[in-house]
Protein backbone atom coordinates (compact mmCIF):
# COMPACT_ATOMS: atom_id res chain seq x y z
CA UNK A 1 0.00 0.00 0.00
CA UNK A 2 -0.68 2.35 -1.41
CA UNK A 3 -1.53 0.74 -4.71
CA UNK A 4 -1.14 3.25 -7.55
CA UNK A 5 -4.33 1.84 -9.09
CA UNK A 6 -6.37 1.96 -5.87
CA UNK A 7 -6.59 -1.74 -5.01
CA UNK A 8 -7.13 -2.13 -1.27
CA UNK A 9 -4.59 -4.93 -0.99
CA UNK A 10 -4.82 -5.54 2.78
CA UNK A 11 -8.61 -5.65 2.77
CA UNK A 12 -8.77 -7.88 -0.29
CA UNK A 13 -6.32 -10.36 1.26
CA UNK A 14 -8.09 -10.18 4.63
CA UNK A 15 -11.42 -11.06 3.00
CA UNK A 16 -9.88 -13.92 1.04
CA UNK A 17 -8.00 -15.31 4.03
CA UNK A 18 -10.99 -15.17 6.36
CA UNK A 19 -13.05 -17.17 3.88
CA UNK A 20 -10.31 -19.77 3.71
CA UNK A 21 -9.41 -19.93 7.41
CA UNK A 22 -12.98 -20.07 8.69
CA UNK A 23 -14.31 -22.18 5.80
CA UNK A 24 -16.83 -19.46 5.02
CA UNK A 25 -16.27 -18.90 1.33
CA UNK A 26 -19.79 -17.68 0.56
CA UNK A 27 -19.56 -15.06 3.29
CA UNK A 28 -16.20 -13.88 1.97
CA UNK A 29 -17.61 -13.60 -1.54
CA UNK A 30 -20.54 -11.56 -0.25
CA UNK A 31 -18.24 -9.31 1.77
CA UNK A 32 -16.02 -8.76 -1.28
CA UNK A 33 -18.86 -7.66 -3.53
CA UNK A 34 -20.83 -5.83 -0.85
CA UNK A 35 -18.20 -4.08 1.26
CA UNK A 36 -15.20 -3.55 -1.00
CA UNK A 37 -15.90 -0.81 -3.55
CA UNK A 38 -15.46 -1.89 -7.17
CA UNK A 39 -12.48 0.41 -7.68
CA UNK A 40 -10.67 -1.21 -4.73
CA UNK A 41 -11.15 -4.84 -5.82
CA UNK A 42 -8.42 -7.21 -6.97
CA UNK A 43 -9.43 -7.11 -10.64
CA UNK A 44 -8.12 -3.54 -10.81
CA UNK A 45 -4.54 -4.70 -10.34
CA UNK A 46 -2.50 -3.68 -13.38
CA UNK A 47 0.47 -5.90 -12.55
CA UNK A 48 2.84 -2.97 -12.02
CA UNK A 49 4.62 -4.78 -9.15
CA UNK A 50 5.07 -1.56 -7.13
CA UNK A 51 3.42 -3.22 -4.13
CA UNK A 52 5.72 -6.23 -4.33
CA UNK A 53 8.78 -4.01 -4.06
CA UNK A 54 7.35 -2.58 -0.82
CA UNK A 55 5.80 -5.72 0.67
CA UNK A 56 7.58 -6.72 3.90
CA UNK A 57 6.26 -10.29 3.51
CA UNK A 58 7.48 -10.66 -0.09
CA UNK A 59 4.00 -11.66 -1.27
CA UNK A 60 3.62 -11.97 -5.04
CA UNK A 61 0.66 -9.61 -4.97
CA UNK A 62 0.34 -9.13 -8.73
CA UNK A 63 0.11 -12.89 -9.19
CA UNK A 64 -2.39 -13.33 -6.37
CA UNK A 65 -4.80 -10.56 -7.40
CA UNK A 66 -6.27 -12.41 -10.44
CA UNK A 67 -6.61 -15.55 -8.32
CA UNK A 68 -8.31 -13.68 -5.48
CA UNK A 69 -10.72 -11.93 -7.82
CA UNK A 70 -11.48 -15.21 -9.55
CA UNK A 71 -12.39 -16.78 -6.23
CA UNK A 72 -14.22 -13.87 -4.59
CA UNK A 73 -15.60 -12.08 -7.62
CA UNK A 74 -16.28 -14.95 -10.02
CA UNK A 75 -16.95 -17.89 -7.68
CA UNK A 76 -13.96 -20.02 -8.66
CA UNK A 77 -12.66 -22.56 -6.11
CA UNK A 78 -10.37 -21.42 -3.32
CA UNK A 79 -6.66 -22.14 -3.62
CA UNK A 80 -4.04 -22.17 -0.86
CA UNK A 81 -1.05 -21.49 -3.07
CA UNK A 82 -0.34 -20.06 -6.48
CA UNK A 83 -0.48 -22.45 -9.42
CA UNK A 84 2.97 -23.41 -10.67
Amino acid sequence: MPCPNGVNIPRVFETYNEGLIYNHQDGARQAYTRWIPELERANNCIDCNNCEDLCPQSILVSQWMPVVHGVLGEGKPYVKSLPV
